[in-house]
C-alpha cells in the first residue's frame, strides 16, 4: 500500500528512497535537511510496521514526499522504494544518515555529469558513540577508495536502469544487502565514483553494543560475505559459456502452428523435433566451451522426458520478454556469459556459436546478435546483466524486434552482430531452410536427418517456393 502526498510529477530527476526499522525515531533530522532537495525530486519512506507519517506541515510543494510498507528487511523495503521510484537517479540513504552543508551541491555535481556510475560519500560518524568510531570512519573510506567497496551508510546512488540490471538489493541475504550490490557493481563492471563531500551516520550501536565487540562483527561478516563475492567472476571465467535452448513440448504446447495450418500437425510436430535434434547437435558439438541448457516452457515430468541429454532450466511465467529475463539472469548469474537461441534456425552451424562466444570475449563487445530474416533474432548473447525493463519493452514477433532490441541495449554497451538466418515459422521459410542446408559444407548427422525429411516427406513445391 502507498500513500502519496502530491499529485504524480511528469518527470522526478531524483529519487530518495529511506528504509525505516519498525521503531525507527531518528529519521526526522534527515527529512528535515532533504527540504533543500532540488525542486522536481521525491522522497520515498518505506516503513516496516503500520506507523504512518504524511508529509509534514512544512514539507515544501517544489518536493515529492511519498510512504509505503512492506514486511522488514531493508533490501525488501530498498527494492519496493525503488520499484515505486519515478528519479532517473536513486539515492538510498539510512535513516540516522546526516548531510553536510557541501553534501547536496556535491551530489547535484554528481548528478550533473550523467554518467551511468554507482556515486558513494565518504563516512564519519556522529557524536553519539565511542570516540573509536573515527577509526571505523577512516577505515571506511580508505576500504572505499583503495578497494573500491562502499556500504550502505555511505549514501549509494545510481541510474535507476543500473540498479534495475543489477537486479536490485538480494532480499535473501541475511545481511550486507548494500556490500552485494556493491559486488554486483563491480562484477558488471559499473564504475564507482567517490562524491566528494562527507556523509553522517549515527554510532548509537557501537555505544549499544561495545566499540571492539561491534568492529570484529563487522570485520568477520564483510569478509565472509566479501570472499565468495570476489570469487564469483573467477569462477564464471572458469565455467563454460551458457547456451540455452528455448523449446516447447510437443502434446503439451501447441508447435508450429503456423507450418501446422499448411502440413498438417503430425508434419509440423515431426519438423519441430528434426529441428530440435538438429540444433541440439550443433551445439553438442562445441562442448565443453559451451554448457548447454534445454530451456523448457513447461513443467512437470512430461516435460522433463521429452527433453533429454542436457541439463534443463525453466523458462518461467509470463510472456516472451519475461521468459527471455528469467533465462538469461538465471544463466548469466552462473556463467557469466549466455546465449539464448530458439529450435527453428537448425541451419546454424559451430563456427557461427563459436564467432558468438569470441563476441563476448571481446572487451569492446558484451553482447551479441543474430538477425533473422523475418526481422527478428535468431540467437542473442551476453555477459552484462541487463534489466527486466528492457526484454519487456521489446515487441516479438515483429519486424522490428532485432532492431528494437539493439537500440535498447546501446545504453548498457555495443552489440556485435552474426550473420543472418531464416528462422522457420511458416512454409515460405522452407526452400531458404532447404538451400542453407543443401549448402552447408560439413553437416552434422541431425542436419542431414532433417534434410533428407524435408526431401522425402513434403511436397517438392513447398521447397522451391512455387506453393500457392
Amino acid at each position: 500500500m502507498t500513500v502519496d502526498s502530491r499529485p504524480p510529477a511528469a518527470s522526478c530527476p531524483l529519487s530518495v528512497i529511506v528504509p525505516l526499522a519498525p521503531g525507527e525515531t531518528e529519521w526526522q533530522g534527515l527529512l528535515q535537511q532533504l527540504t533543500s532537495l532540488a525542486a522536481g525530486s521525491e522522497v520515498i519512506v518505506v516503513h516496516a510496521d503500520d506507523e504512518s507519517w504524511p508529509a509534514p506541515p512544512w514539507w515544501p510543494m517544489h518536493l515529492r514526499y511519498r510512504e509505503c510498507r512492506c514486511q522488514p528487511g531493508r533490501a525488501r523495503q530498498q527494492n519496493l522504494g525503488a520499484g515505486l521510484a519515478s528519479g532517473h537517479w536513486l539515492w538510498f540513504l539510512h535513516a540516522d544518515s546526516r548531510l553536510r552543508p557541501d553534501s547536496l551541491r556535491a551530489l547535484q555535481r554528481f548528478l550533473a555529469e550523467g554518467v551511468d556510475a554507482l556515486g558513494w560519500f565518504q563516512l564519519a560518524f556522529r557524536r553519539d558513540g565511542p570516540r573509536w568510531t573515527v577509526l571505523n570512519a577512516a577505515g571506511a573510506n580508505l576500504r572505499s577508495r583503495w578497494l573500491g567497496l562502499p556500504f550502505g551508510d555511505q549514501g549509494l546512488v545510481l541510474p535507476r536502469h543500473c540498479f534495475e540490471a543489477l537486479r536490485g538489493f538480494d532480499e535473501q541475504a541475511p545481511y550486507g544487502e548494500d556490500h552485494l550490490l556493491v559486488w554486483a557493481a563491480r562484477h558488471a563492471a559499473l564504475p564507482l565514483r567517490r562524491i566528494p563531500a562527507v556523509l553522517e551516520t549515527s554510532a548509537r550501536k557501537y555505544a549499544r553494543q561495545g566499540w571492539l565487540a561491534t568492529t570484529l562483527g563487522h570485520w568477520q561478516r564483510t569478509v565472509a560475505q566479501a570472499w565468495p563475492a570476489w570469487r564469483m567472476p573467477h569462477r564464471a571465467r572458469d565455467m563454460p559459456a551458457a547456451l540455452a535452448i528455448f523449446v516447447k513440448t510437443p502434446g503439451l504446447s501447441p508447435v508450429k502452428t503456423r507450418l501446422a495450418a499448411v502440413l498438417g500437425t503430425d508434419h509440423a510436430t515431426r519438423f519441430y523435433r528434426l529441428a530440435a535434434a538438429a540444433t541440439a547437435d550443433v551445439v553438442r558439438s562445441c562442448q565443453p566451451a559451451l554448457m548447454p541448457y534445454w530451456a523448457v516452457a513447461e513443467a512437470g515430468p512430461e516435460a522433463a522426458a521429452a527433453w533429454r541429454g542436457f541439463d534443463q532450466l525453466a523458462q518461467g511465467e509470463g510472456d516472451l520478454g519475461q521468459r527471455l529475463d528469467h533465462v538469461y539472469a538465471t544463466l548469466q548469474a552462473r556463467h557469466g556469459q549466455v546465449l539464448l537461441i530458439g529450435a527453428d534456425a537448425p541451419q546454424l552451424t559451430p563456427a557461427m556459436l563459436r564467432a558468438a562466444r569470441a563476441a563476448l570475449d571481446d572487451p569492446a563487445t558484451p553482447f551479441v546478435l543474430g538477425g533473422a530474416s523475418d526481422g527478428g533474432f535468431w540467437l542473442f548473447g551476453g555477459r552484462l546483466p541487463i534489466p527486466k525493463a528492457v526484454w519487456c519493452a521489446v515487441r516479438y514477433s515483429q519486424a522490428g524486434t532485432a532492431s528494437e532490441l539493439r537500440t535498447l541495449l546501446a545504453a548498457h554497451g555495443e552489440v556485435a552482430n552474426l550473420p543472418m538466418l531464416t528462422d522457420v515459422d511458416t512454409v515460405a521459410s522452407l526452400p531458404a531452410l532447404a538451400h542453407a542446408l543443401a549448402t552447408l559444407a560439413d553437416p552434422l548427422p541431425a542436419q542431414r536427418a532433417l534434410q533428407d525429411w524435408l526431401h522425402t516427406t513434403l511436397d517438392r513445391r513447398l521447397l522451391t517456393g512455387t506453393h500457392a
